[in-house]
């Protein structure tokens, strides 16, 4: 009886990969083969080589020691299990990476080489399912930028991370507990952070010509990839964000969207600026209806496009105070406190109203005041 065959090895050096793994794998007599729960990260991996201890059953063995991988090495302390029952394989103990290739193991090109220490409780079938990590993420290449000294405390499953994250990276200054979902097709987030400093140009999240920075104190509760699905609530406090040389300072915010297109309610609430847009509304249709609206008002403007969507909403925008936002926006633009504007807009009648009231406006030399229009 192999399969309950007792098995101490010391081994120097052995060399394998995932096919030899899996023909070994089958011409053991066992209730069970291997073949469909060792993961493909296996064979991403190439050629192994190990050298350590393996002890224990075919199917429930501990090995300790060092793997060697075209993907990179691995200091072992860890028990694998055949759960015969899930049809996989248990992780549980400790490992080292050294210089790993995760975007080679995990098929994503955005990822990069990665180091760390973690304890580590996983489940894998053909390829990762779950895993309960602790451990620094010493090293981490995410989109060409080289992240330093990240700790990790949480549940990963594929594109889902549950838990807490601290960051001293210079450009990823933060901390973090909640989840992140991606494994849906609309992703979920519920999470508050702490951000020192995020550094979305250094990070390489946008491409712009100066310096993007931001830091604050956020909590998300909400869904969504795109305008088109978003919903749920922001609330963020003591932000500041930093393009250039220009900067805005904000004590509070709150953004809230709730609904779909046929009734949708967006509320951004601050110490400078209130927004809100209530009714039939589809931002990403927005654009080609609006443009319809000008086109035939004003043809020389604007020529007709291809849109269906049905355009019904009332909007308001009231400054709360003399801001920096409009001159961040648009250099050289002061809009003082006091100014209100409200309005409704009708793809189906081509009707835009709109009714302001200014006690000042300014824009670089020129300047007016006590503007009011419907």
């Amino acid at each position: 009886d192999f399969t309950n065959t007792f098995i101490d090895l010391r081994i120097k050096e052995f060399s394998t990969d995932l096919e030899d793994l899996l023909n070994i794998s089958n011409s053991i007599p066992s209730q069970s083969s291997l073949t469909e729960a060792i993961p493909q990260e296996f064979n991403r991996a190439g050629d192994l080589f190990y050298s350590g201890f393996f002890t224990g059953f075919p199917e429930d063995f501990v090995t300790y020691g060092s793997l060697e991988t075209d993907a990179g090495s691995f200091s072992l302390d860890l028990n694998f299990e055949r759960d015969s029952l899930n049809e996989g394989v248990n992780y549980l103990g400790s490992f080292e990476a050294q210089r790993v290739d995760a975007g080679k193991l995990m098929d994503i090109d955005s990822l990069g080489v990665l180091s760390g220490s973690f304890n580590v409780d996983a489940f894998s079938k053909e390829s990762f399912e779950t895993a309960r990590v602790k451990g620094l993420l010493s090293e981490f290449n995410f989109l060409g930028y080289r992240y330093k000294n990240i700790k990790l405390d949480g549940n990963l499953a594929k594109k889902r991370f549950a838990g807490s994250l601290e960051s001293d990276d210079p450009n990823l200054n933060l901390t973090f507990n909640g989840v992140v979902d991606f494994s849906t097709s609309v992703p979920f987030y519920d999470f508050d952070a702490n951000i020192a400093n995020l550094d979305l140009t250094a990070l390489n999240f946008v491409k712009l010509e100066e310096e993007l920075s931001l830091s604050t104190i956020i909590s998300l509760d909400g869904r969504g990839d795109e305008l088109e699905n978003a919903a749920g609530k922001l609330v963020a406090d003591q932000s500041i964000l930093c393009y250039g040389d220009s900067t805005i300072a904000v004590d509070q915010l709150k953004l809230s969207i709730y609904g779909d297109s046929l009734n949708r309610k967006v509320s951004f609430d601050s110490d400078i600026v209130d927004i809100s847009i209530t009714g039939i509304f589809d931002p990403v249709g927005l654009p080609g209806a609006f443009t319809n609206m000008l086109a035939e008002v004003m043809p020389s403007l604007a020529s007709p496009v291809n849109s269906v969507s049905k355009e019904v909403f009332q909007f308001s925008v009231n400054y709360e105070s003399s801001n920096s936002i409009s001159s961040f926006l648009v250099p050289g633009l002061s809009i003082s406190k006091g100014t209100s504007l409200y309005g409704s807009f009708n793809s189906e009648t081509r009707k835009l109203e709109v009714s302001f009231i200014t006690p000042e406006i300014e824009y670089k030399q020129y300047s007016a005041k006590g503007l009011s229009g419907l």
